[in-house]
Order: C-alpha cells, then sequence, then structure tokens
C-alpha cells in the first residue's frame, strides 16, 4: 500500500460513511511515514461522537513524536501532550484559531481543520514548507469536495456500515470508483453556473436555480448537445434532465465526487445515452474495507475482500489484516 501512496504529496482519507474504518486507514498510513516529516490536518470536524466533558470529539487519530498537526486551538487545549507551535495561522473555526504545531510525544489528538475551499488551500500551501507529505482527514459529503481541488489523491474507506447487505455495499462503492474514472475534459473554462449548448444556440445561466434550469430545459426548440452545471449535481437535477426527455449529450461536471444522486437514477441517464466528463481528475489510489459495524452485523473479512476485489479493479486493502 505504501508503494501507492508514496507519489503524491497531499492525500484525502475519506471515508464513505461512518464507522467504515476511516481512521484505522489513516493511522496504518501514517505508520509507513515515520522518518520523515508529516502533516495531518481535516476538513472541518469529523463530529461523530463528542466526549461529555468538553463537548469535543473523542481523540482518534494517533499522533506520533514530531508529527506536525494542523487543529484548531480548543483541540489542542484539551491534550497534555508537551508540542512546539509552529506557527498560529489566522483562520479561524468555531473551536478557535488554526494552529500549527509539532508534537514532543505519542498521544491522540482531535483534528479540526478549516470549513471552506479558500482556507484548506492556504492551509496546505503553509504545510508543505513544513511537512513532505500532508494527510487530510474527512468525510463523503459536499463539505469534503468542495474542497478536492487541493487534494493530490484519494484513499476511500469503506465498510459494513454502508449498507444494509454485502452485495449493496460492493455495488456503492463501485458506483464512487467509478465516478473516478469519469475522463477530463479539456479547454472548457466555464462563464456561468450552467451553460446549455444546442444546436443553434449557448444559453447561459448565471446562477444555480433548479427553477430557472427547469424552464429553459422546456423551452429548448433543438436537442441539447452540452451541459455544464457548476457544483453538486443532485437527484432535483437530474430528475429534471430526465424529465425534459433530452437524450445523447456531453455532461461536464466540476470533479468526479460532484454527482449525489442514487445508482438508479445515474442508469436512468446512461440509458439516455448522456456521457459524463470532468474539470478536474483526481486519482483514487486505493480503497480500504472494514467488515465490522456498531450493530455487530459484521461481513466475513476475507470473503468481504474476495468478493469487492472481484467488483472494483482499483487496489483494495483490509487494513487490520495487512501483512
Amino acid at each position: 500500500m505504501k508503494s501507492i501512496i508514496d507519489p503524491y504529496k497531499t492525500i484525502g482519507i475519506i471515508g464513505l460513511a461512518k464507522n467504515t474504518g476511516k481512521t484505522t486507514s489513516l493511522n496504518a498510513i501514517l505508520s509507513f511515514y515515520q522518518s520523515i516529516p508529516i502533516a495531518i490536518t481535516s476538513i472541518g470536524l469529523d463530529g461523530e461522537d463528542y466526549d461529555q466533558v468538553n463537548y469535543l470529539p473523542k481523540p482518534k487519530i494517533r499522533i506520533t513524536k514530531n508529527m506536525i498537526v494542523a487543529t484548531a486551538k480548543k483541540c489542542l487545549d484539551a491534550v497534555d501532550t508537551p508540542y512546539e507551535t509552529i506557527e498560529t495561522t489566522n483562520l479561524k473555526t468555531a473551536l478557535g484559531v488554526i494552529k500549527i504545531v509539532r508534537f514532543k510525544a505519542e498521544t491522540h489528538v482531535v483534528v479540526a481543520g478549516p470549513t471552506t475551499n479558500k482556507d484548506l488551500n492556504t492551509l496546505i500551501n503553509t504545510l508543505k514548507k513544513f511537512a513532505d507529505k500532508i494527510f487530510i482527514d474527512g468525510a463523503f459529503n459536499r463539505k469534503t469536495f468542495a474542497n478536492i481541488e487541493h487534494i493530490d489523491a484519494i484513499v476511500l474507506a469503506t465498510g459494513a456500515n454502508v449498507a444494509s447487505s454485502m452485495e449493496e455495499t460492493i455495488e456503492v462503492t463501485k458506483r464512487i470508483d467509478e465516478h473516478f474514472k469519469f475522463e477530463r475534459v479539456k479547454g472548457f473554462n466555464p462563464i456561468a453556473k450552467i451553460m446549455l449548448q444546442t444546436e443553434k444556440k449557448d444559453l447561459y445561466i448565471p446562477h444555480k436555480n433548479i427553477e430557472d434550469f427547469s424552464r429553459v430545459l422546456e423551452r429548448l426548440d433543438t436537442p441539447l448537445k452540452a451541459l455544464y452545471i457548476e457544483g453538486a449535481i443532485t437527484e432535483n437535477f437530474i430528475n429534471k434532465l430526465l424529465k425534459s426527455n433530452e437524450k445523447n449529450y456531453h455532461l461536464i461536471i466540476d470533479d468526479p465526487t460532484k454527482i449525489i444522486a442514487k445508482p438508479k437514477t445515474l442508469d436512468y441517464l446512461k440509458k439516455y445515452g448522456v456521457n459524463i466528463s470532468v474539470r478536474k481528475t483526481i486519482p483514487l489510489i486505493a480503497i480500504t474495507i472494514n467488515p465490522t459495524q456498531p450493530s455487530g452485523e459484521n461481513y466475513s473479512s476475507s470473503q468481504f475482500l474476495t468478493e469487492i476485489k472481484k467488483a472494483i479493479d482499483t487496489p483494495i486493502f483490509d487494513v487490520m489484516r495487512m501483512e
């Protein structure tokens, strides 16, 4: 697994759902790089479990000596382990400003990073001055993927908590994997939130409003050739497209994660001959699996690994059982 991660500078460790082993995967990956300067931050707060004393998420990420962490001030206030402050940024969060620190001993720390695209970019650029590798902790949601353009590669954590059956979990993971394989469209620079190209003319919608989008679709008098929509492509937008009965056109999205829709809805787009491409590609370099879930309804580890490898050609690892 290390050889797969080695070529990339900034890596996002993303959980497909809660309790999919994201932190376990992150801790396993961090153990590969004890001999070089590495830094960790996150996209906002993971926010799963809160400590009833200080109302912060329970510390989960294992920090070793000399590791650099960028996190909010209140998270550091809850830690007794000594650290050196490298830089106090002007990036503000609900838990105070983000500080960049180097720990002097092993510990566990809550990592609460920036919540905006601009702030994350600023922080990553700052961390590059101090670290050879940067790891970003995140979850598979819109907040995480508003920030994807500043990440070089992604490791996705999936597991038994994603769906009600192993088959469905594998199918959901497979669909996400397929999104990362969309082709990149070159030389396209959007000038509006929504852009439509027909055989006769180009149409521009300066704001992303689904009702305005629907009205424009209804008034098309020639077939749609290409469509660009900024940001998330939700079920509602896709349903409007399906209702318009437009077929055999090119849909351009910002990046592989912007489609927020059910697999069945996307199947209808395929049946309509819609070709999807992205403005920015980002490699999904590995998938980690967690066969357990809090309810105790676990998968067979060996069977899960065997079956998901049959369905997906991206490298897949059970980090609890790696040699």
